[in-house]
């Protein structure tokens, strides 16, 4: 059976949203930037074939990826002044971690729910 090979585009996207977000904040400095760009980090490193072996891990990663490349929208074309930048941020980069946390919590408990079987 051929698995589907949905890490490649997302690997692709979150590329693109990594460099787009590390360029566009590059004047804040190394531990904002490195605060605000561990998400995707995160999601490239996650994004392999052995992290989508099954239907429930492709569904609930591949989900999590779109909308952490969906915030880096919000990232980059946000406020653009210097007073507005500070609470937006933190709540953006606190979604983004908050949605893969809930994901990999929930892939988690299905998964102890098998082995529990067992």
């Amino acid at each position: 059976m051929e698995t589907l090979q949905v890490y490649k585009p997302i690997k692709a996207l979150i590329l693109v949203c990594f460099c787009s977000v590390f360029y566009h904040y590059l004047e804040l400095g190394l531990l904002p930037i490195l605060y605000m760009v561990m998400p995707y980090i995160v999601v490239f490193v996650l994004a392999n074939q052995t992290s989508y072996n099954s239907p429930l891990k492709i569904y609930s990663r591949a989900i999590a990826s779109v909308f952490v490349a969906f915030i880096a929208l919000g990232l980059i074309f946000g406020s653009h002044s210097k007073e507005q930048l500070d609470f937006p941020i933190v709540v953006a980069v606190l979604l983004q971690y908050g949605a893969l946390m809930l994901v990999e919590v929930v892939i988690a408990l299905l998964i102890y729910g098998e082995f529990a079987k067992d």
